[in-house]
């Protein structure tokens, strides 16, 4: 949904540090095929299996129930907001998983031990690595061009900071955390992940009232 905005964004970065890295013998970035990664690089697989699969099936299952318009602007904002909720403590934790797990193969390690054995990483200081917004502006000063549409659905409340913390403020108060969503729906339960999209757009519709206040 980025356009490769991300990638970009990374190599960009990559390339203004490059004269701060350890081994100036090494290009600041690679990109290869996704054949010839390592082992550890080929994680997505596992985040589909074990984190998109099992909510993109309860999300079919809700909407075969067809009381939620799924194809409607803002709901459609609303079911992404809710499924990134729930995925994203779902997918630290698998990250944090693999990273503490040995990798199979002939020169197979646990990467945390490995990074810590190995690392010849320059420690910058925070102020030298720019924001999201900083490399942005940055990249375009020099010629980039980005695409910017990279929203799902429309967020009626998207000029509305103050709005956006509220809604917020109100789903984290009365909606189960991200990881007790995600523990029914990888049982099979899609009744929790249902509520909380139910309820998520409830208060968006609400607070949509107060746009011009």
């Amino acid at each position: 949904m980025d356009h490769g905005r991300e990638f970009v964004l990374c190599i960009f970065v990559q390339e203004l540090l490059k004269r701060r890295r350890f081994s100036q013998r090494r290009l600041p970035w690679r990109q290869t095929p996704s054949t010839s990664n390592y082992v550890a690089e080929r994680m997505w697989p596992e985040v589909n299996k074990r984190v998109n699969y099992p909510i993109k099936c309860q999300l079919c299952e809700i909407q075969r129930q067809e009381d939620v318009d799924f194809a409607h602007p803002v709901i459609m904002f609303c079911v992404s907001w809710v499924t990134m909720y729930v995925a994203q403590d779902a997918t630290q934790h698998l990250i944090s998983s693999w990273n503490h797990h040995r990798i199979p193969g002939p020169q197979g390690c646990v990467p945390v031990e490995n990074m810590t054995q190995t690392s010849c990483a320059v420690h910058l200081p925070p102020e030298m690595i720019p924001s999201v917004s900083e490399a942005v502006r940055m990249y375009e000063e020099r010629g980039g061009n980005l695409a910017r549409d990279a929203s799902f659905g429309t967020d009626p409340l998207v000029l509305r900071p103050d709005l956006i913390e509220s809604r917020e403020r109100l789903f984290f108060a009365a909606q189960p955390s991200g990881p007790s969503i995600f523990a029914d729906v990888v049982h099979g339960e899609h009744q929790s992940l249902k509520m909380a999209i139910l309820y998520f757009i409830e208060v968006t519709t609400y607070l949509a009232r107060f746009l011009h206040e």
